[in-house]
Order: structure tokens, then C-alpha cells, then sequence
């Protein structure tokens, strides 16, 4: 019964999909190519749309895939699963990917609803200063990165790559430090680097951006 609902709720969600892309191809026929395209919102609208036929076509392939095999197999026999198991895997990632323009795109509608209507163009005219704030924010955390990955890299685990080291001092932002182990390995660039990063991103970036 289960199957049946989710099997239902699913031809639901896909007509709906293909629905929704068909008025907004409508829309793009009554207002012509220019004024359709100006706006962010279809830009957005339209890699939600091909998310979502990418995360379906993931879905079916799988289901195709593993129609022919055998499931249990045999004691004697050896079933490839693989293929199907990766479809699996990317329709999940391309979804849960796709949740957050899903959801993001409410803004879009609550723009039309009064009481709302003056946050969302507050947000949208602070769009391009929060650009310029994230870009110098990022420069400033790249120098970080590197700084820590080249000290502290041989020897920790947390500051082996670039990406396990911008999480790690992503995680610094949020209280979320391991003071002691910098301090053991060289309390003297420890204090140093921890006090700036800890300095520079709380005190500084983050009350900037509040």
C-alpha cells in the first residue's frame, strides 16, 4: 500500500512539474524572449525545472536498470547492482540539491503578498552590497585557509587539504574549535593564527554582515 501511495504522490509531483513548465513556456511566448529572460526568478525556475527531469530520469533509469536482475540472487550467482545503486544515489543527491531552489523560489510568491512584499525588495536591494561583502569575505578566508593548511597540514588531519581546512575554520566561526591541538604542535603561530581568524571572523565579518 505504501508503494501504491508513494507511486501516486510521485505522478503527482511530476505532473506538476511539467505542468508549472508549461505555463511558464506560455509566459515566455506572450512576453517575448527579452523581457522573459531579464529576470533572475526564470533563470532560477528554469535549472529547477531541469534538476527535476535529471532527478526523475535518475529514478527511472534505476528502476529499468534493475527490472532485469534477479533479486535475492542465487547462492551460486553474482547480480551487478552497481549501476542501478549510483542512479539511486545521484536522483538523491540531484533532489536534496533541488529542496533548496524548491523552496528558495517561495520568495518569489511572497513578493506578491502585502505584508511581505517590502522584505522581499529590502532583500533584493541588498543583494549586490551582500555580493561584494561575501567576494571580500572569501578573499579573506582563502589567506586563512592557506595560512593554516601550510602550517598545520603535515601534521593534522583537519588542515590536510584546502577543503577539509576552509571547513575547519568555517567551523571556528561558529564556536566550534580545537584550540588545543594548534597550540601543542606550535603555541607560538597557534595563538597567533587563531587569535586573527577568531578576531577577524567574528568580530569583524560576521557583525558586519548582522
Amino acid at each position: 500500500m505504501l508503494v501504491s501511495i508513494f507511486g501516486k504522490s510521485e505522478g503527482v509531483m511530476l505532473f506538476m512539474v511539467v505542468g508549472y513548465h508549461f505555463l511558464s513556456l506560455w509566459h515566455w511566448y506572450k512576453v517575448g524572449f527579452s523581457k522573459y529572460w531579464k529576470s533572475l526568478w526564470t533563470v532560477i525556475d528554469w535549472v529547477n525545472f531541469v534538476l527535476f527531469y535529471v532527478a526523475f530520469g535518475l529514478r527511472y533509469g534505476a528502476l529499468l536498470n534493475a527490472k532485469s536482475a534477479t533479486f535475492p540472487p542465487a547462492d551460486n550467482e553474482f547480480v551487478y547492482y552497481a549501476p542501478a545503486a549510483n542512479m539511486v544515489s545521484m536522483w538523491k543527491y540531484v533532489m536534496g540539491f533541488n529542496a533548496i531552489l524548491t523552496w528558495f523560489k517561495m520568495f518569489k510568491y511572497f513578493g506578491h503578498i502585502p505584508f511581505m512584499s517590502r522584505l522581499i525588495r529590502i532583500m533584493g536591494a541588498c543583494v549586490e552590497d551582500v555580493v561584494a561583502f561575501m567576494i571580500c569575505t572569501f578573499v579573506a578566508l582563502n589567506g586563512f585557509v592557506f595560512t593554516f593548511m601550510l602550517t598545520y597540514g603535515n601534521q593534522m588531519s583537519s588542515y590536510s587539504t584546502w577543503t577539509t581546512t576552509l571547513m575547519t575554520l568555517y567551523r571556528m566561526c561558529l564556536g566550534d574549535w580545537d584550540y588545543d591541538s594548534i597550540y601543542k604542535y606550535n603555541w607560538v603561530t597557534g595563538r597567533i593564527y587563531f587569535a586573527l581568524w577568531t578576531i577577524l571572523s567574528i568580530c569583524f565579518l560576521l557583525n558586519m554582515f548582522i
